[in-house]
């Protein structure tokens, strides 16, 4: 049922949206390629999930963003994308504060995806983290069908757009990978959107923000079930100053939050970044 759907919204794209014109630019160079590459330096480092235990969990001091969309322009309602976040230095914040650029984590996710409308998508998508010091603590892959509203000019779907996950039975998503098997609980769906607010009478400087919120209750092994208990939050908010018209600065505060009585710690980390986007 699930293949059916979306076999079928990939030949309502290739329909719908194959007489849409493309700039000569697209033509005469055959693919249409679209991103950001952002550098990070945290102030108080980012976790990549949310610690199971009392002790501080290892936190980065640096992190390499990627995120791209590709398309072959003569089939331009179809693309793949990427989306890589590289976690350097391996340090434990007050405890052992140390700046390095030792491999940590690679949380990455990518897929391929039809564009329905100009402003909808729908996407499947594979997610992986790789832990270099605990492989088996990085947690499990996940997969999701997604429906994801976004602009499509240059690099403003990266910035503006609202996506919502389902992840099917054994293929959810699993926030708290670290923690004890027997107390794991994974989410169903999922709900996250990035929002560029500009300030009034200043072109230069924004606000943004870029949550994701977690929904579900099934436990791996022993229940899968549909229901949409808020699980988890990942909270992404900061201020930006356009540098030039492809390049940003950043402030970000984040945070991971447990919702509705799962009582995990929080992780939190704010950092400045560069923000290059074509």
């Amino acid at each position: 049922m699930i293949c059916a759907g979306v076999v079928a919204g990939l030949l309502l794209a290739s329909k719908g949206y194959a007489d849409s014109p493309l700039p000569p630019s697209e033509h005469k160079l055959g693919l249409d390629s679209v991103g950001t590459v952002e550098f990070f330096a945290f102030s108080e480092g980012y976790g990549a999930v949310v610690p199971a235990k009392s002790a501080r969990a290892n936190v980065s001091s640096y992190a390499l963003q990627a995120s791209t969309e590709l398309r072959v322009a003569r089939v331009p309602s179809i693309f793949i994308f990427e989306d890589a976040l590289f976690l350097l230095g391996n340090s434990k914040g007050q405890e052992d504060a140390k700046r390095n650029l030792q491999p940590m984590i690679i949380v990455g996710r990518y897929g391929i995806g039809a564009q329905i409308r100009p402003f909808l998508q729908l996407k499947l998508t594979h997610g992986e983290n790789y832990d270099f010091e605990k492989p088996t603590a990085a947690g499990a892959p996940w997969n999701s069908i997604s429906i994801r509203l976004a602009h499509r000019e240059d690099t403003a779907r990266f910035e503006n757009y609202v996506e919502v996950h389902f992840y099917p039975p054994h293929n959810e998503y699993d926030p708290y990978p670290s923690g004890p098997f027997s107390e794991r609980i994974v989410a169903r769906y999922g709900v996250e959107f990035a929002k560029k607010i500009p300030i009034p009478k200043s072109r230069r400087v924004f606000l943004f923000t870029e949550p994701l919120f977690l929904f579900g209750h099934s436990r791996p092994q022993i229940s899968y079930n549909y229901s949409a208990k808020p699980l988890a939050a990942r909270l992404v908010n900061g201020v930006g100053f356009t540098l030039k018209r492809s390049l940003q600065m950043r402030l970000t505060f984040g945070e991971w939050r447990y919702l509705a009585g799962y009582h995990r710690q929080t992780q939190s980390w704010n950092g400045l970044s560069l923000r290059y986007g074509w």
